[in-house]
């Protein structure tokens, strides 16, 4: 068949290889393309064939031939330049200029990307062809433009708000197809169009980047927009000129905006203005921005994901090297994180939140190990033991628990508390000792307080501050507290030196303090009698014994001990050698042992009602004094020469030494006597029972002097006067009694509490008095006016004992639930807390108020040496 089309002379033709298409360049600088007919369907005489495209050139062309796929066409001419075309398109791929004369002949290699050119300056070349498609044309411009790491995208960006994106099979384009164009946030500016293309390295996702600076994110599986990202863009200001530079504005223009994605496709950097941004794409939040100098031109993650490659406008620091400060993205909180810690070993972190979680992150990888649940109210404060094995937390509901670190199951998801500690008010900051056994806390209410780490009890507790507690934590001793507060105050407060001796496996019957105060002797119902040094707690000396310990004392220059067993035996040591000096049978129970001031004479009081006297040389008996009662108390008195005795019907008898009957027997009480006390010059005694009365002695003859009536119940406690002129007693009908001893009247009755009372003490000053009993209350009396001065409520048990210092500016205080407390007596403040591990059952000052000694339901003797803001 004919083909038409050209004006002028054809100089070149070329069929392409599948045989569909003829082209031909002519001297009329066109290039003429048609579709071959079948030769099948070819009829005798077939009509002339009209070109189908025609490409206009502006030189005659000289050759022309088409590439290995038909919609490739390689040309040139007299203009000495090879052009290679897009067929389907009509458009110019490529062009390549070095020839200096005509170019007459053109062949592709059998690749396609190689092409041969022939020219009249007897020159050949070869040329490397790398646009071997055109995938569409659109009818503005092209922003940016890349292809996914697979090769089967190529997406692009136009002056649509909408990025375009083409399939790719074997080089071959598929449908073009637009990305649906995302609602603008609330108050955002409407759709505009992209300027910046960034695909992720997996290619699952890319980002583009608009004229205002808000980021889409596209997922290309499901065509839509995920996630749109709003930076706050800063203003840009134009960098100064170097001298010998031109001026940075007067750069090329282009739109001042990069994006990159990190390696691992977790994170997006955002270069907007004179700042980047770095974003979690997981939660979408921006978790860091870097300031530039100048505005952004480049951007680049390093394959490592920690730094950023970035190049800037101006002719000076105009590339840098940014490192990115944050490692992880920790997201799973549903609310503000409140405090972190971070493991010892350094492999974990463990985060407490306002939405009362507690989580522990793996630090390698960011990703959660495992969450901690049992709080009720917004974590406010953590902290991990420094070995590592426990992690505590606390809320502000006033809850600290206490985690297990380790050893960690593998499948553990949520971890339970092994421990829950209350707090009166919300916890505000907490922390543990260097030693992992001690945790302090901080309140709202202004306290601190010491807590045992292994059982939760409280150790000590500190008031000192007037508004809530902020921070705490333990000095490297362990025994110093640093604390500040919202009263604008800091202070470092020291812990009691406590000692608290596992004495026993069982419950300790007597106790005897040697005359020193270094040491103390011990003996339990396990049959064993124990010396240990008050200073550290360790045992010197330990006497075995087959039957369970009834009775101790030891002599008074501490050389000696003598002890009492259920099965009526005496047994004598020698405490400088240890050695056992006699052991004897008795005729009955020894109920109490006292030696006497001269260390000369051991009084016994025994069951049988007879007072028995031994030499502690050899055990000896020297002399009996028999009652007509069996007798549980004996003590001397300090001469020596007498000896005080008590039975169970609460009758009281004055002996001398070596008199065949008892000196006096103070009889007359109707029911059990539950105190008696000595006038500070001996020549009284005063008695309080369960008949209601108080009844004064004469200490010399025993006759009684008086009773003294009015309580309406029985009487639990009585105190002299330092003078001796005033006792005060006190008991169940609630109320304190102060008596004239001398003339053995009333002079007040104080009307205290609403339950009984347990104990009364007199303050050195003759006036003052202090009284508690079961309401957990302690009252400070002006006994001579009979008022009440001040109520202290903070106790929080049954009190069963109170006191003063010798020196009268303490008071102690200790009852049912091991609680001990040391008060101010000027203003009621409470200087120390401490608690034992079960019933504070009798506490007493050391003379030098520095120390004191309690003995507690726990089987244990506790000395504890006084912090000196406590003194």
């Amino acid at each position: 068949g004919q083909f038409t089309g050209p004006t002028d002379a054809v100089t070149s033709v070329s069929i392409a290889a599948n045989g569909t298409q003829l082209a031909a360049g002519s001297v009329d600088k066109n290039i003429y393309l048609w579709d071959v007919p079948d030769a099948t369907a070819a009829t005798a005489a077939p009509p002339p064939i009209a070109a189908r495209d025609t490409i206009a050139t502006e030189t005659v062309v000289r050759t022309v031939t088409f590439g290995t796929q038909a919609s490739q066409l390689a040309t040139a001419g007299d203009d000495q330049q090879v052009r290679v075309w897009d067929v389907p398109s009509k458009l110019e791929l490529q062009r390549f200029a070095g020839h200096q004369a005509a170019v007459q002949a053109l062949a592709f290699a059998g690749d396609g990307t190689t092409i041969l050119s022939g020219a009249a300056d007897n020159e050949a070349r070869l040329w490397s062809v790398s646009a071997t498609l055109l995938a569409s044309q659109t009818e503005g411009n092209f922003h940016d433009l890349a292809f996914s790491p697979q090769g089967n995208l190529l997406v692009a960006l136009d002056d649509q708000p909408q990025p375009l994106a083409w399939p790719f099979e074997e080089l071959t384009p598929g449908v073009l197809f637009k990305f649906p164009v995302p609602q603008p946030p609330l108050n955002a500016q409407p759709a505009e169009p992209q300027q910046r293309l960034a695909m992720q390295h997996q290619g699952g996702q890319f980002a583009t980047l608009g004229e205002s600076g808000r980021v889409t994110v596209w997922d290309i599986q499901t065509r839509t927009a995920v996630a749109t990202l709003t930076p706050n863009i800063q203003a840009t200001e134009t960098p100064d000129a170097a001298p010998d530079q031109p001026n940075a504005a007067e750069a090329p223009t282009r739109p001042i905006g990069q994006l990159a994605f990190s390696q691992d496709d977790t994170r997006l950097a955002v270069g907007t203005g004179q700042q980047i941004d770095v974003y979690d794409l997981a939660s979408q939040r921006r978790i860091e921005r870097l300031p530039q100098p100048t505005p952004v031109t480049s951007l680049a993650f390093t394959t490592d994901a920690q730094n950023l490659v970035v190049g800037r406008l101006g002719t000076t620091n105009n590339a840098a090297l940014e490192q990115t400060h944050i490692q992880h993205w920790l997201t799973g909180h549903e609310g503000p994180v409140t405090s972190v810690a971070f493991a010892p070993d350094g492999n974990a972190l463990v985060t407490g939140g306002a939405d009362k979680t507690v989580r522990k992150w793996n630090l390698a990888d960011g990703k959660p190990i495992c969450s901690y649940a049992g709080h009720e109210a917004s974590v406010s404060s953590l902290t991990i033991s420094p070995d590592g094995n426990h992690l505590v937390t606390g809320d502000q509901a006033g809850q600290a628990l206490v985690w297990p670190l380790t050893p960690m199951p593998a499948d553990a998801v949520t971890v339970e508390p092994a421990l829950s500690i209350p707090h009166p008010a919300a916890i505000q900051c907490l922390h543990v000792s260097g030693d992992s056994s001690k945790l302090v806390t901080g309140t709202a209410d202004s306290l601190i307080t010491v807590w045992d780490l292994t059982l939760g009890h409280p150790l000590q507790m500190f008031h000192d501050h007037t508004a809530a507690v902020h921070s705490v934590a333990f000095g490297a001793d362990n025994q110093t507290i640093l604390s500040g507060s919202e009263d604008q105050t800091a202070r470092t407060q020291r812990l009691a030196v406590t000692t608290a001796i596992p004495a026993h496996e069982s419950a300790i019957h007597e106790m005897a303090l040697f005359a020193a105060g270094a040491q103390v002797a011990t003996a339990g119902a396990d049959g064993t009698i124990r010396i240990w040094n008050l200073a550290n707690g360790q045992t010197l000396r330990t006497f075995e014994n087959e039957s369970p310990i009834r009775s101790l004392a030891v002599r008074g220059d501490n050389a000696q001990l003598i002890a009492a067993d259920d099965a009526s035996r005496l047994r004598l040591w020698n405490l400088t050698n240890g050695e056992e000096l006699t052991q004897f049978e008795t005729p009955a129970t020894v109920q109490q042992l006292s030696y006497s001031q001269d260390n000369a004479k051991i009084a016994a009081a025994m069951s049988d009602g007879v007072l028995r006297f031994y030499n502690p040389t050899d055990g000896s008996l020297l002399y009996e004094l028999t009652s007509d009662q069996p007798l549980t108390t004996a003590h001397f008195t300090q001469d020596g020469r007498r000896v005080l005795s008590g039975d169970p019907e609460g009758n009281l008898r004055l002996w001398s030494y070596a008199s065949p009957t008892a000196r006096s027997t103070l009889t007359g009480h109707g029911g059990s006597v539950y105190e008696v006390a000595v006038s500070p010059d001996g020549t009284r005694i005063a008695s309080a029972s369960a008949d209601a009365t108080v009844r004064l002695w004469d200490a010399k003859s025993g006759t009684q002097l008086t009773q003294l009536t009015g309580h309406q119940g029985p009487v639990y406690n009585l105190a002299f006067s330092p003078d001796g002129a005033l006792l005060v007693s006190c008991g169940a009908d609630q109320s304190v009694r102060l008596w004239d001893v001398l003339g053995g009247r009333q002079l007040k009755q104080i009307p205290v509490s609403s339950a009984s009372l347990y104990s009364v003490a007199f303050h050195t000053d003759g006036k003052r008095v202090l009284t508690s009993g079961l309401d957990k209350k302690i009252y400070l009396l002006d006994a001579l006016q009979g008022t009440l001065q001040q109520t202290l409520e903070d106790h929080q048990d049954y009190v069963y004992r109170v006191a003063f210092n010798q020196q009268g500016n303490r008071m102690l205080s200790c009852g049912y639930g091991g609680n001990i407390v040391i008060w101010n007596a000027a203003n009621g403040q409470k200087l120390f807390t401490q608690t034992l591990g079960g019933v504070a059952n009798d506490a007493t000052y050391s003379p030098n108020g520095e120390h004191i000694v309690v003995a507690g339901g726990d089987g244990k003797a506790h000395f504890i040496t006084l912090p000196p803001q406590s003194r």
